[in-house]
C-alpha cells in the first residue's frame, strides 16, 4: 500500500487522538493492551443456569408442566456427561460421544428418541 501525504497526515491525526484519550484516561498511551476477559464455562454452567431460570422456551415463556418435568428429566441426564467439559469446544463430535454413551446406558428400546429429547433440551440450555 501506497501512503500518500494524506493517508500519514489521517493516521498520525488518528494515533495523536488515541495518545491525547488514554492520557486523559490516566493510563499511558504506550502500555501494552490488555487482553480482554474470557469468561469460561462448562456445559454443565449452562444446563444448570436453565434450570435455575425455570425451563424457559424460545419466547422466553415457562412450559407447561408435562413438558417442564420432561425437561428437567433431560437436564439430570445430561449433568452426567457434560459436568467437566467447557462451552467454547463443544462440537458435533462431543455431542455423538455423548449420544453413544447414553445408548449403552438404555434401559428400553433402543433409545433413539430419548437421546434426541435430552439433545434437544441442551439446545435449549444453549438458545
Amino acid at each position: 500500500m501506497n501512503f500518500t501525504p494524506q493517508m500519514n497526515r489521517k493516521l498520525a491525526h488518528e494515533e495523536y487522538h488515541r495518545h491525547r484519550s488514554t492520557e486523559s484516561e490516566g493510563k499511558s498511551p504506550y502500555a501494552e493492551p490488555e487482553e480482554p476477559k474470557t469468561v469460561t464455562s462448562t456445559v454443565a454452567d449452562v444446563i444448570r443456569k436453565y434450570q435455575a431460570d425455570g425451563y424457559l422456551d424460545r419466547d422466553l415463556q415457562p412450559r407447561p408442566p408435562v413438558t417442564l418435568a420432561d425437561e428437567e428429566r433431560h437436564c439430570k441426564a445430561l449433568l452426567q456427561f457434560w459436568e467437566a467439559i467447557l462451552a467454547e469446544i463443544v462440537t458435533d463430535a462431543t455431542c455423538d460421544k455423548c449420544r453413544d454413551l447414553r445408548k449403552k446406558r438404555v434401559q428400553q428400546g433402543n433409545g433413539d428418541r430419548a437421546i434426541d429429547r435430552e439433545l434437544n433440551a441442551l439446545n435449549n440450555a444453549f438458545r
